[in-house]
């Protein structure tokens, strides 16, 4: 439940930046909350014990490449965040994430561009290194 309310509360102002409610009619209104409450019911339905034991696989990997970047193992370092990446995707969890984080994006779809995920490519076109998106 903790999960839902945080993701919520990180949502809560993308929808306010979104949406005049002022000129928004009683229909529009109905549909944004039905919108709400199916997202909602998306989210309740995460396993927050294999969502705790994704993000702290996720921190120890983290970690782990901070480690190599530090030592120069940039290749080693890109290759296992390509790997872990497609593993991270494809977990059943995470696509339940996802699905939920669609109904957002459905229910504002003027925050389409600032919502969407980029393509992994920075603005020169080239694509990020992990080593560099790394904080120290």
């Amino acid at each position: 439940m903790r999960i839902t309310a945080c993701v919520l509360l990180v949502l809560l102002p993308y929808s306010a930046f979104a949406l005049d409610f002022q000129n928004m009619d009683q229909a529009s209104m109905e549909k944004m909350m039905q919108n709400m409450q199916k997202m909602q019911m998306c989210m309740s339905n995460i396993n927050e014990k294999k969502l705790k034991k994704l993000q702290a696989s996720s921190e120890k990997f983290a970690s782990s490449i901070k480690s190599l970047c530090k030592k120069g193992k940039r290749d080693e370092a890109q290759e296992k965040a390509i790997s872990y990446s497609e593993k991270f995707v494809n977990d059943p969890t995470m696509k339940q994430m996802k699905k939920c984080g669609a109904m957002a994006k459905g229910m504002m779809p003027d925050m389409s561009i600032i919502l969407a995920k980029d393509d992994g490519e920075n603005e020169k076109g080239k694509e990020d290194h992990v080593c560099d998106s790394m904080e120290d």
